[in-house]
């Protein structure tokens, strides 16, 4: 129950709980996933070391997936670098996908060229549709161009397809 509560917490946006969250980040590993998204959601810059250090360290790669989402939730520019670095050289889907999703949230343009070879390429299904729907969030000419080649390809899978109409729509309203 405790990591919804932290969840919840984040949700409610009471920054006043950030020292609390981050000293429980520091001393209930167990608990690192859901408490570094209360965190990021809350956008308490103060814990943005700790995140980055467990991000970007070795260790639990369903930690690391929650600590990249939250750098991107909390507007971390500082990550941006080593997101990119993730994105285009990461073997773990999750962590790709959590840095594609970070990126995409930050609203990073250098990563379209990345997340478009991802969507075109991509190791799964899962990791072509989500990086097509991202695409549509960063918004770039070439992520159009990446995103309109999968909606017509017949020979993609039709759940890509349908991210990557997502995206168009996604893309389309931040045009509008």
């Amino acid at each position: 129950d405790r990591p919804f509560v932290f969840l919840a917490v984040g949700l409610a946006g009471d920054g006043a709980a950030a020292p609390l969250l981050r000293r429980a980040f520091r001393v209930e590993p167990a608990a690192r996933g859901p408490l570094a998204i209360a965190l990021g959601l809350l956008g308490d810059r103060e814990a943005a070391g700790d995140l980055r250090a467990v991000a970007f360290g070795k260790g639990d790669a369903a930690v690391r997936a929650h600590c990249i989402t939250a750098l991107g939730l909390m507007g971390d520019a500082e990550s941006q670098a080593a997101l990119r670095r993730l994105l285009g050289e990461e073997e773990e889907p999750r962590l790709r996908l959590s840095a594609a999703l970070a990126l995409a949230i930050l609203g990073d343009p250098e990563a379209g060229p990345s997340l478009a070879l991802l969507a075109r390429r991509g190791s799964s299904v899962h990791v072509r549709a989500h990086s097509c729907y991202f695409l549509g969030i960063i918004g770039s000419r070439e992520a159009a161009l990446a995103l309109v080649e999968a909606v017509q390809d017949p020979e993609e899978k039709m759940i890509v397809r349908m991210h990557a109409a997502a995206g168009l729509g996604v893309l389309a309203d931040r045009s509008t």
